[in-house]
């Protein structure tokens, strides 16, 4: 009889359906190189400077290199936080 109940019960878990698996999408980010154009670097005045120049002609080239440095930058910057942008 135990062998019975046994076979009887095995039998019910065949007959019983399992549940269907339900496929899960997800988003995953995937690592993309960032091609970007890397700006020209400036020709800086100071260097075209001969030694001879008077000192406020020095002065005048490395405060026009400042300005030109600054906006070099800023373009490095721009092109790294716009490729920043693309791998999230």
């Amino acid at each position: 009889m135990k062998h019975l109940i046994i076979y009887l019960l095995v039998l019910t878990g065949c007959t019983t359906t399992p549940e269907k698996i339900k496929p899960i999408e997800k988003k995953v980010p995937i690592a993309v190189a960032c091609i970007i154009e890397i700006p020209e670097t400036p020709k800086y005045n100071f260097t075209l400077r001969s030694k001879s120049d008077d000192i406020f002609l020095k002065v005048k080239a490395l405060l026009a290199d400042r300005e030109l440095d600054k906006g070099y930058k800023d373009q490095l910057l721009t092109a790294l936080k716009g490729c920043r942008q693309t791998e999230k």
